[in-house]
């Protein structure tokens, strides 16, 4: 299956944040220009990237997503003659610190646990739905120490889920922190095209 437009887009377009929003980058996206206080979870997703990329591919987001949804990482839109789901999960198994006037990764602290907090076996399985009609994403950005971040996870995962993936479009590419803390960033989705087109 070919990937489509949505995804290409959207995976280059959290790398160029990455990259463009110097010191905090995609890890710590919801401090970037927030002042003294943070964004709640994954606005800054949806504000700076999101958003951003599936109005310039013509979805209408007027009024479909909350700042609930937001919270939830849960984005909607319509266009292309169909509804657009779009779900994100982020999870970090590092913790980047401030030592002096540069960040880093911080050596001494693992947090690998937080990957099975996430049920994401579980999470795709819903998505398989008959009754579904419209277009799914589900959007996965990490954050791991090594030159492969999350390989084992993933391998696990696709292991577990089996047939159950087949029904989607699986895409993933991870460069180095482009900032010099230390780790890796990793981009995953898995798309389920509108049945109806």
């Amino acid at each position: 299956m070919q990937k489509p437009e949505l995804i290409t887009q959207l995976h280059a377009a959290f790398r160029a944040f990455d990259e463009s929003a110097d010191p905090q980058g995609l890890y710590a996206i919801n401090e970037y220009h927030a002042g003294s206080q943070p964004r709640p979870n994954h606005l800054g997703d949806w504000q700076f990237i999101i958003r951003p990329t599936i109005e310039r591919l013509e979805y209408s987001t007027q009024k479909k997503t909350g700042a609930s949804a937001v919270k939830a990482g849960c984005f909607f839109a319509l266009g292309h003659g169909h509804s657009l789901e779009i779900s994100l999960v982020r999870c970090s198994k590092i913790k980047v610190r401030c030592y002096g006037d540069t960040y880093r990764s911080d050596p001494h602290h693992d947090f690998a646990e937080r990957w099975k907090e996430l049920r994401l076996a579980s999470r795709i399985r819903s998505y398989v739905h008959p009754m579904w009609n419209g277009e799914r994403v589900l959007l996965f950005i990490g954050f791991d120490k090594g030159p492969q971040p999350f390989k084992h996870e993933f391998a696990e995962l696709h292991e577990k889920l089996g047939a159950t993936e087949q029904s989607a479009i699986f895409t993933h590419n991870h460069w180095a922190d482009p900032h010099g803390r230390g780790f890796e960033t990793l981009c995953a989705s898995w798309h389920w095209p509108d049945r109806q087109s």
